[in-house]
């Protein structure tokens, strides 16, 4: 479980991306700026919940995963719905509660069953609250460096994939807002468009996709 020692890179990746994202995406949309910080303090807090995730992942925990992510996907979806009924001109700000609902249920959902498990489960390889988090090593050597080269080795060869694969499938957003070519209105038209023709595919190779990442391989 050596992600655990990855935890403070990921949390410094997403704040510094999200500030430098944050001087090129400046509409004049109201309650933009307050929807971003929301959406920021979401990613960090999720990122808090990656290490038990990839947990859950090891141990083929599938039904956690399908539960909690199904129960987050519905908060958010019927709290974007009831927002948007009962407050017509909230705009971004229902989906800021939204996304602050979706958040909330991950969080607890993931912990829960851990925290659970811990309790229940002698042979499980979390002790304690504390062991899903990153922690100095008995002779208070720094933290980084008790990460194993490979797992840099790792870290960086997945950060690469993430970026090209960033690149190739929301690429031409990054054009479409820094250059200017399309206005955030033409943007959503278009994201409409581009959903609905791939939907069918997302759909047909979903279960496929998925099987990758619990193949023994």
């Amino acid at each position: 479980l050596f992600s655990l020692s990855l935890l403070p890179l990921f949390l410094a990746a997403c704040i510094l991306n999200s500030f430098l994202l944050l001087l090129f995406w400046q509409p004049e949309v109201e309650g933009y700026d307050q929807a971003v910080m929301v959406y920021f303090g979401s990613a960090v807090v999720e990122l808090a919940v990656e290490p038990l995730w990839i947990t859950a992942q090891l141990f083929l925990y599938i039904r956690l995963k399908v539960v909690a992510e199904g129960l987050a996907l519905g908060c958010r979806s019927i709290g974007t719905i009831v927002f948007l009924l009962l407050f017509p001109n909230s705009g971004v700000y229902a989906f800021c509660a939204a996304q602050i609902g979706y958040t909330i249920v991950i969080l607890a959902a993931y912990y829960a069953y851990f925290l659970m498990r811990m309790r229940t489960d002698l042979t499980f390889p979390l002790k304690t609250r504390r062991s899903v988090f990153p922690a100095a090593t008995s002779d208070n050597r720094l933290w980084i460096t008790c990460v194993p080269a490979k797992t840099f080795s790792l870290a960086a060869e997945f950060l690469q994939q993430s970026v090209l694969k960033q690149l190739l499938t929301e690429g031409e957003r990054f054009v479409m807002t820094v250059f200017g070519v399309l206005t955030f209105a033409e943007q959503g038209v278009y994201d409409i468009v581009n959903n609905l023709a791939s939907m069918v595919p997302r759909f047909i190779f979903q279960v496929t996709s998925k099987g990758m990442f619990v193949i023994d391989w």
